[in-house]
Order: C-alpha cells, then sequence, then structure tokens
C-alpha cells in the first residue's frame, strides 16, 4: 500500500502531530512508524514537539533532485548555502531551522548521525541523494535531551529506501527558460530478499550534473549594484564595483603634476598616463564573471542490507560513499595592498613618476609607498574546486524483546577528505619583486632581483601586465581538509509496566562519539602570500563525548469525559565532554485531548550545543565583510568622531576628504579553545484539530519560543559592528578600538574577530499546518478515483533577535534583510527573514495521474539598517515587497512499470528583488529567491 505522509499534496509538509495516514478508501488506517523526537514508539503516532514530513513522491513532483532546495522552501527554515552560493559558499548545501545557523540543526540519516562536511560540524545534505529518500522528517525545537548536541534549532531526519525488491531506474532532467543551468539526474535502485525473506539487500547508485549560470547572464546580476545618491541627495542604487580596477587606482586626495588636487586619486589608461579617477564611472564591474549558479558533479553509492539471524536479532548494515565536485568562481584576484615601486621604474611615465615623487616619497629615497586597487585580470578569474569524497560504514544489531521491549546498538564510522584547489592567484612577495624593475640592456626591462626567474610586472594601465609576467606571479594552492567521526550507541525501549491508562513507556541508553578533523593549508595560504583568496593557517582537534539518556512516556488518563487523553513525557541525557566538561540537557511536556477532535501539546525543552573543532581550534584565518568607516567624509565626522579618527592616524587635515578605500575590510579570524557549551531554552505550545465532522481535515497551530545564550560568535559580532561600536565607546582603549588597525592611508587594515560565547538569539512565532482531502464521487478524468488536496504551512515571526555581545543593542530581525542581522551561523551576512512566508498547494488526484499547482508565499522586508536607527529615507531600498512564486507539477503512472514526471518551476518568471547594500550576492539573497526564473523539468521512473 501506498504512504501518503498527510502533505497536502506538494510540499508534503506533515501534520505537525506527526501522523501518518494511508492514501485510499482507508484513509483512516494508520500505518505505525517512529517518529522523529523521541526514541519511545506510540501505535498512536503523536509527537509532542511539531514535526514536519516530505516525501520521496512531493520531491519527485518538485522536480528538485538536490534536497536543500525543497527543505528551504519550508516557512520553518532560513536558506543556508545552496546552489546558488557562490561568495560566501564553500561548495556544500546546508539546512539552517528557524535561521539559528546550520551547525545548530542536527542531521540524521536512519535517524542516526551522519558524517558532517565541514570542522563546523555540518552535514552537507548534497551527499543524500533525493531519489534515495524515501521520507524526510523535520522537528523544529531543541531536540538534544534525545539526540544530544547540535539540536538547538532541530533535527532533520532522512529516512531512506531500505526494503526494496526488484530494479528501478529513475533519471531527470531540467533547464531554464533561458536555455541554460541544466542539470541531470540518473539513479539505478536493485534489491532483493534473501534467505526466505529473511534478509534483504539494497543497492544504490546515482550521478547527478549540474551546470554553471554566470551572474552575467541574468540582467538584475549583471552589473554590481551599490547604495549612492543623486544629485538632490536622495538614496538611489547605481552601478558600482570595486576600486580594485583593471589598470590600477592610485587612493586621494592626490597632487596631480599641474598642481590640481584630486580627491579621489588617478587610474590609468593603456599607455600608462593617470587622469583623476571617476566614481563610480571606473570602478571595476565584478559581477558578471561570478557564478549565479555553481556547476556540480556528485557520484554516490550506497548499499544497505538486514539479516535476520535470530528471532529477537537481526543485523543490519549501511555503506556510502559520495564523491562531490562544486567549483565556485570569482572575479579576477584584486590587489589591495601596500606596495614599493622605484622612481627609475622604466614602466612609469613622466606624469606617473612626478605623482609618486609628489605624493608618495616622502623621504626622498626614491622608492614610493603606495597603497594600490589592480585587479589582476591577466591572470584570468579566481577559480576554487571543492571535491569531497565521503564514506561512511554502519553496522548493527536490532530486535524486539519479551513483553514488547526493543533494542537498537550500532557503531558507524565516516570520513570525509575535502581537496581545495585554488587557482590563478597571485603571491604578494612575487608582486614585490617584480615590481622593483630596472632598465637593462639594449632597451629591456628586468628585475633588480632576478632570482626565482623574476619576470618584470607592469600595472599601471589594464592589459599591461605580460603573459611572461603573470605567470611568474601566478600561484596555486592545494588545502586539504579531513573529517572523522566515530559513534557507538545502544538503546532499548518498552513499557515498564501498566498503568489504567495504558502503558509507562521507556528508553534508556548510551552514546560515545569522537569527532576529528584536520585543515591543512597550503604554504602559499599559511604564510598569507596570496592577494586573491582568503589567507589560512592550520586547523586540527578532536574532542570526544560519552552520555547516558533516557526518556518516560506516562499515560495519566484515558477515556474519560473531556479527557480523551492525558499523557506527560520527560527525557534527560548526560554528557561527558573532553572539551567543556559535564552537561545536562532535558525535556518536559504533555498532551491533553479532551475529544476525539481536538488535542492539546506543550513542551519545554533545554538542549546545548558543545562548541565544534572549528571554533575551538582553528588558526588564525581571512575575512573580507562589509563595513562602514565613521571616517570617511561621506560619514561627516565631527566632534568626538573626529577627535578619535586623529587618534588612530588620520591627519585632521584629511577630515572631510578621507574616503575608506573598499567597501570591504580584512578581519581575522581564530579559535578559542576556552570557549563554553551553548545553552538553549524552548518552548512550544499548541493544538491539533482534527473534527470528526469533517473527514480528511487536520489543522495545527504551534507557537514556538526558543533563546540561545552564550552563542559562539565573533567578537563584537563580526568586523563591521567592531568598528561601529569603537566610535560609539569614543575610547581608543575600549576592546573594540583596539582590535584593529590603520594603515598608511588611513584605511582600516586588520580586525580580529576572534570566537567568544558573547552573542545570543531569540525567535518566536507561530507554525500553522492544514491539510484537507476532498474526494470527488462522480468526477473522472481517468480511470480511477478522484481527489482534491490541499497543503497549507506557514510561519508567522513574531521576534527574531540577535545580539552580537553582552550590553550591546539587541536588533530585531523579524522583517528585515540585510547586515546588521545575522546570516547562516550567526555570521553577519544578512539573510533575509520575512515576518509571514507560507506554502500552499493543491493537488488532482485522478487515477494515475496527479497534477499540482504550488503557491510560495515570501512576506515584505525592510533593510535592516532601518532597525539600527538609519533614516528611512537614507536606505536605496528601504522595504522590499512582497514576492508570489508559482509551480506546476505532474506525475503519470502510464503502467506498474513507468511513470513520468514534469514540470514548472516559478511559472510566472519572477525576477528576485534587487536589494542594494542588504545584498548577500548577485545584488539579491540567491538562496531566499528564485534567481534562474522560469524552469522546466522532465523525469521517468521505470521498474523492473
Amino acid at each position: 500500500m501506498r504512504t501518503w505522509l498527510m502533505a497536502g499534496a506538494a510540499m508534503g509538509f506533515g501534520l505537525a502531530a506527526g501522523s501518518v495516514q494511508a492514501q485510499g478508501t482507508d484513509s483512516a488506517q494508520l500505518e505505525e512508524i517512529v517518529v522523529t523526537g523521541s526514541r519511545i514508539s506510540r501505535p498512536e503516532l503523536t509527537s509532542s514537539s511539531p514535526v514536519a514530513v516530505v516525501s520521496n513522491e512531493d520531491i519527485r513532483l518538485s522536480g528538485n533532485v538536490n534536497v536543500e532546495q525543497i527543505l528551504n522552501e519550508m516557512p520553518q527554515v532560513v536558506p543556508g548555502l545552496t546552489s546558488t552560493s557562490n561568495n560566501p559558499g564553500n561548495g556544500t548545501a546546508s539546512v539552517d531551522l528557524r535561521g539559528l545557523g546550520p551547525q545548530r540543526t542536527l542531521v540524521l540519516v536512519n535517524g542516526r548521525r551522519f558524517v558532517p562536511s565541514s570542522q563546523g560540524g555540518v552535514v552537507d545534505i548534497n551527499n543524500i541523494p533525493a531519489s534515495l529518500v524515501q521520507r524526510v522528517e523535520v522537528v523544529t525545537g531543541g531536540a538534544s535531551a534525545v539526540y544530544g548536541s547540535d539540536a538547538v534549532a532541530g533535527v532533520v531526519n532522512f529516512i531512506l529506501r531500505d526494503d526494496f525488491e526488484g530494479a528501478e531506474v529513475n533519471a531527470q532532467y531540467g533547464i531554464t527558460q533561458e536555455g541554460d543551468g541544466e542539470d541531470y539526474d540518473v539513479s539505478a535502485t536493485l534489491g532483493g530478499n534473501f534467505a526466505e525473506g529473511r534478509g534483504n539487500a539494497v543497492v544504490f547508485a546515482n550521478y547527478y550534473k549540474r551546470k554553471a549560470v554566470f551572474q552575467g547572464e541574468r540582467e538584475f546580476s549583471a552589473f554590481a549594484l551599490q547604495d549612492d545618491e543623486d544629485a538632490s541627495g536622495r538614496a538611489i542604487l547605481s552601478r558600482g564595483g570595486s576600486s580594485s580596477v583593471l589598470g590600477t587606482r592610485l587612493f586621494g586626495p592626490l597632487t596631480l603634476p599641474n598642481g590640481a588636487t584630486s580627491s579621489t586619486g588617478v587610474g590609468f589608461d593603456t599607455a600608462g598616463n593617470p587622469s583623476p579617477f571617476r566614481i563610480p564611472t571606473d570602478l571595476y564591474n565584478f559581477a558578471p564573471v561570478n557564478y549565479l549558479q555553481v556547476p556540480q558533479e556528485r557520484w554516490a553509492l550506497t548499499g544497505m542490507a538486514r539479516y535476520e539471524i535470530a528471532e529477537a536479532a537481526e543485523l543490519y548494515v549501511e555503506a556510502n560513499f559520495i564523491n562531490n565536485q562544486v567549483p565556485q568562481q570569482l572575479a579576477p584576484s584584486p590587489l589591495a595592498e601596500d606596495i614599493q615601486v622605484n622612481l627609475d621604474n622604466p614602466f612609469l611615465s613622466a606624469a606617473t613618476r612626478q605623482i609618486l615623487a609628489t605624493n608618495f616619497d616622502e623621504d626622498g629615497d626614491g622608492i614610493a609607498d603606495i597603497t594600490v586597487g589592480r585587479r589582476l585580470a591577466e591572470l584570468g578569474p579566481r577559480i576554487s574546486n571543492d571535491e569531497y569524497n565521503a564514506y561512511r560504514v554502519l553496522s548493527g544489531v536490532r530486535g524486539d524483546l519479551p513483553f514488547g521491549w526493543n533494542y537498537d546498538a550500532y557503531y558507524s564510522y565516516g570520513r570525509v577528505k575535502r581537496e581545495n584547489r585554488l587557482e590563478n592567484d597571485a603571491a604578494l612577495s612575487r608582486i614585490q619583486q617584480a615590481l622593483f624593475a630596472v632598465a637593462g640592456p639594449g632597451g629591456t626591462v628586468t628585475c633588480q632581483d632576478p632570482s626565482g626567474g623574476c619576470v618584470p610586472l607592469n600595472i599601471f594601465g589594464a592589459g599591461n601586465i605580460s603573459q611572461e609576467a603573470a605567470d611568474f606571479i601566478r600561484v596555486g594552492a592545494t588545502n586539504s581538509t579531513t573529517i572523522e567521526e566515530q559513534v557507538a550507541a545502544a538503546s532499548i525501549s518498552g513499557d515498564l509496566f501498566e498503568l489504567p491508562a495504558g502503558g509507562l513507556g521507556v528508553a534508556l541508553g548510551a552514546e560515545w562519539r569522537k569527532e576529528k578533523s584536520a585543515f591543512t593549508p597550503d604554504e602559499f595560504l599559511a604564510s598569507g602570500d596570496v592577494v586573491g583568496f582568503n589567507a589560512g593557517e592550520p586547523t586540527a582537534g578532536s574532542f570526544t563525548v560519552k552520555e547516558l539518556f533516557g526518556e518516560v512516556l506516562v499515560p495519566i488518563l484515558s477515556d474519560l469525559p473531556f479527557v480523551k487523553d492525558l499523557s506527560f513525557e520527560g527525557g534527560l541525557r548526560y554528557s561527558d565532554y573532553s572539551t567543556v566538561g559535564s552537561v545536562w540537557t532535558y525535556k518536559a511536556g504533555g498532551e491533553w485531548s479532551p475529544t476525539d477532535d481536538i488535542r492539546i501539546r506543550g513542551l519545554y525543552q533545554r538542549a546545548v550545543r558543545a562548541p565544534n573543532v572549528l571554533e575551538l581550534f582553528s588558526g588564525p584565518s581571512q575575512d573580507f565583510p562589509a563595513y562602514t568607516d565613521p571616517c570617511d567624509a561621506g560619514q561627516g565626522p565631527a566632534g568626538a568622531v573626529a577627535d578619535l579618527c586623529v587618534a588612530q592616524g588620520i591627519p585632521r587635515t584629511q577630515l572631510g576628504i578621507f574616503e575608506q578605500a573598499n567597501s570591504q575590510v580584512e578581519a581575522r579570524l581564530s579559535g578559542n579553545p576556552d570557549l563554553n557549551e551553548e545553552k538553549s531554552d524552548t518552548y512550544t505550545i499548541g493544538a491539533v484539530l482534527t473534527p470528526t465532522f469533517i473527514d480528511d481535515l487536520s489543522i495545527t497551530v504551534d507557537y514556538f519560543n526558543i533563546k540561545v545564550k552564550d552563542a559562539v560568535g565573533q567578537f563584537g559580532g563580526g568586523a563591521g559592528n567592531i568598528v561601529s561600536l569603537c566610535f560609539q565607546s569614543l575610547d581608543i582603549n575600549s576592546p573594540f578600538c583596539q582590535a584593529f588597525t590603520r594603515d598608511q592611508s588611513g584605511n582600516i587594515d586588520i580586525v580580529d574577530t576572534p570566537n567568544a560565547n558573547n552573542a545570543s538569539l531569540k525567535t518566536q512565532g507561530l507554525d500553522i499546518q492544514a491539510n484537507y482531502a476532498l474526494p470527488l464521487d462522480g468526477f473522472t478524468l481517468l480511470e480511477g478515483d478522484t481527489a482534491l488536496r490541499f497543503g497549507f504551512l506557514g510561519t508567522y515571526l513574531f521576534d527574531y533577535k540577535f545580539q552580537s555581545g553582552p550590553g550591546l543593542d539587541e536588533i530585531q530581525c523579524a522583517g528585515f534583510t540585510g547586515s546588521p542581522c545575522p546570516g547562516p551561523g550567526g555570521a553577519v551576512t544578512g539573510t533575509g527573514t520575512p515576518e509571514w512566508k507560507h506554502v500552499l498547494s493543491t493537488t488532482l488526484e485522478t487515477g494515475p495521474l496527479s497534477m499540482r499547482v504550488q503557491w510560495r508565499f515570501i512576506g515584505s522586508m525592510k533593510d535592516a539598517r532601518i532597525s539600527t536607527g538609519t533614516p528611512r529615507e537614507d536606505v536605496p531600498v528601504p522595504k522590499v515587497g512582497a514576492v508570489n512564486y508559482f509551480d506546476l507539477g505532474f506525475q503519470f503512472m502510464a503502467s506498474e512499470n513507468l511513470t513520468f514526471v514534469g514540470g514548472v518551476d516559478n511559472l510566472l518568471d519572477r525576477s528576485p528583488p534587487t536589494l542594494g547594500d542588504a545584498q548577500v550576492q548577485a545584488n539579491t539573497d540567491p538562496s531566499l529567491y528564485d534567481v534562474l526564473g522560469r524552469r522546466f523539468f522532465v523525469g521517468v521512473t521505470a521498474k523492473f
């Protein structure tokens, strides 16, 4: 019998109760499964935590062959890294429940931990092929008492098909309306029973390929947009870009050969002649060569088997291997550094030589000390190729014991090896060596220091770097990361004894886990002798945890007037970490059903998250977040702010003239082995309505409140916040002012942002779900029964608040997008969190044909800077309107052995809103909004 997971057809979102109903004429029949969120089996399949379910059929109808795409459409999920995550991005895909960070969402496969793909403990859900998934169960809210660390925001449990007989081949193809962004997915499954049905084995193979789409191939992302103002001072969006330009920029103010002053500095033509730099006309448009959709190629092989060796003992094994390759591409390396040039350099024109001598050779030694902005386009675009090889093996034994008890014990080992190959970067040391050029014999130009095959470098003018010079300064890097996870666990559950209202259910268990990882960077990356990619130092470490846990389900009353059912549940887990020591997590709640039509439920959970290897042990690394310098002339520094600018090294004569060179600043991130565990408290209370007088109708409403304290984040909330907090303190000796320095041009050089337990996150809101099946008796398009099925899932946020440190302002992010609101992981990346999101789906099922229309709604949002005091009129896009997407899908069973699927996503070809400085990348938020436009997909499943 086919199982329908109470989904409202399209998205497969199940009842918050976790109910599972059988589709067909006997829709009230229940199929017994264990619902994620508890280890105690419940024949009535209810849960005190909100649970949503996505089925394999719904994944097929959506056309999504990577699971993160369909999960990110759920209102409870704030999109993390996806197929559109190029910068920021790391070649993985993540899921982020409630926007609390992917490291606070625990990912399970068949109820067990899956090996993470990053040192931050985040599982790459690209490693879980959608066609192998039977269903996905999503539990929102803390679940550490049941599953241990990391389940702060909730749990995503992927249930794989493990009982298959026969052979099946799936193939799917998708393409956008523009004729690009193609993806191909082919999988084969072979399985069967053996030993007279006592055993079953399944082998699954999958190949997936996705092609790239560049930002230059969509109108909204073809030019880098920035906040600006028109002649009247009105805030607008304008074409902008980077001050690291094709032909080099020297930053102003500068005295020109004619005696005039250029506040914006100078640029250079192809002949090397200087002219005043024009903003924004001469800025470099870095957007077109960046990926809008990153390409991907994945091979996956999975094997599962089980064999009943005795009546009470079934052996089972799982084995997974995944090869996943995801490149990223950025604009050519920017050279934005302090460098030196000898004034007798033969590449210099007379005018350039005079500018350098007048403005940059104060000691008259014939060496100009300059800060340049130069795009090294002659080296080609920066390419980061990530290849992940992941494997996991698991073996265990489970079985039923007398008196209705059962047990499960297993051991798993997982390992991920990531090779990150960087191309077309440049070594700063080689650049400096090649810039000291002198005239050689016969009109040639040579390096003062010819060692290492040095080739003279001419950076003054676009295209003036020779191929030989480009090859000399070009460097690549190969960085490797190894991650290992071991888990040994055992549990037993059953009814301890009978009470008048039913059996008192308990579950007891123990678990041991070890996480170990090491990052080994290339020597260039580790030394910081690179200009295009972020430098990073080695990171290695490990931790272990030993745990004991227990749950109890106590039926208190049943089958009484106004008490159809009353029960209590509780859970307790003791964890002993080698890093943070002993911690306790627990839960308590219950359910009350006054009648068959309504069930009231509530739950409190204390959850923890121990810091991961990256947070504890990471060596210093680079990041380049956006920031605003209060000393910039456009900010109008005056009074105590101006005094602080002067104290930091900016001459008072430059106040009102000085302009920050770039919109990004270098941040130096590092681990902290003294971190403590994060703590969270989750409260949920809700109602489940299943009116007996309306068949196949269910409505659930759940209130959630989650608070995370001592959250691990960057000191001060990140580089941009540190600069802002420094100028709020107006004290050069404050820890925020001491966290950064300025270079000789007055620009902020490096901001130190080590990890600290100084942040907090709070979110509260309502989840609303409704599912209804309407039989259409007498209406038949094709042979068989006909019905309409409706599914609705919406989330309304009352609050989503972020505090970057004790005593700092708490920022309201519900209904806002952009910095300073946190993105995935708590980083200030500006991911949008609308107050209201929903998915409404309607499916017509008539015999072998299912046709679905889905409406995805993303509510309006304001620029987050408004929530922190920026006047609305100073923001070019103060509000982003609501966005609606409509998708169509169909499934047709031509025979028992042949099924076709197809559809159109983003039917109305809705373009994403442009966000200016509130963007994540590509002038918008590409993980939240659809950036590819209308997309078509077709697929076929053949069974043999």
